[in-house]
């Protein structure tokens, strides 16, 4: 009996020992594969796509080609007028001309989708013109330091063709604006800004910059969003409702905050409660 009753008491041992190394196994399993997952949770939202961001539509794409094409063509126009002062130079001016008048072509097909309603012709236009409308008030100033009557002469046309493409830039970018384009309006506060000394035009650049900074806050583009609300502040009261609707939404985000939640509740100093103990 006795060597029967110690077979049982072994083989009871043995099964608790094998019982506890099991749920040890599986505690350890567990337990193990905890950290894991929390360290795959994380990598897997680092897996997750970015937000898109904005894409510019056919039209911007095709009227930007045109734009890269045109200034390629004049820096080839330039290069070739400062070969042709030279003596030893092997061009003559139709090596300058045919440039331009490549330029020429394309500028006229620029007008023409403009004319037909592409807002993005229009600004890419506005936008060649605006900056030869710059190298005109350049070269102007250039003329002005000289005491020549010739010089003062050019000094003058170069500024009047300076005013003439300015205009003609604003005239081209007005159809944009009033559709909230958002580059449209950039540009046309911008030539409000340049506007000959003695014109205040800052009321009109002032609403311009908030059609561009509104624009370009509702397609994502932040950092052009942010360049128009400096201008705002440049042009208008910072106490006024457009630069305040900017400015909250812009600027007064609250950002995510992962490792813990904050409640409005906790934010407001609750009164202090004072526990009466009573001795007997």
């Amino acid at each position: 009996m006795s060597s029967v009753w110690h077979a049982r008491c072994a083989g009871l041992m043995i099964t608790s020992l094998a019982l506890f190394a099991g749920t040890a196994w599986s505690a350890t399993i567990s337990h193990a594969a905890a950290p894991a997952a929390a360290h795959s949770a994380p990598a897997a939202a680092a897996a997750q796509p970015a937000a898109p961001t904005y894409q510019h539509t056919a039209s911007y794409q095709a009227a930007e080609a045109k734009y890269n094409q045109i200034r390629a063509l004049q820096v080839q126009a330039f290069d070739a007028s400062e070969c042709i002062r030279k003596k030893d130079c092997p061009s003559d001016e139709s090596d300058m001309l045919r440039p331009l008048e490549q330029a020429l072509v394309l500028k006229r097909a620029l007008e023409t989708a403009a004319s037909a309603g592409d807002r993005d012709a229009a600004y890419f236009r506005a936008k060649v013109a605006a900056e030869e409308s710059a190298r005109f008030n350049e070269e102007a100033d250039i003329y002005t330091g000289f005491q020549d009557p010739a010089y003062k002469r050019s000094a003058g046309l170069a500024y009047e063709r300076a005013v003439r493409e300015r205009d003609f830039a604003k005239n081209m970018l007005v159809a944009g604006a009033i559709d909230l384009h958002p580059w449209s309006c950039m540009l046309y506060a911008d030539l409000n800004m340049a506007a000959q000394p003695g014109v205040n035009n800052r009321d009109a650049a002032f609403n311009a910059y908030y059609c561009a900074a509104s624009g370009f806050a509702d397609r994502g583009l932040k950092d052009l969003a942010l360049k128009a609300y400096a201008g705002m502040l440049k042009t208008g009261h910072p106490q006024h409702p457009y630069v305040l609707d900017m400015h909250s939404r812009l600027l007064n985000v609250r950002p995510d905050n992962p490792w813990r939640k904050i409640e409005p509740s906790g934010l407001v100093r609750q009164p202090a409660t004072t526990s009466k103990t009573s001795h007997h």
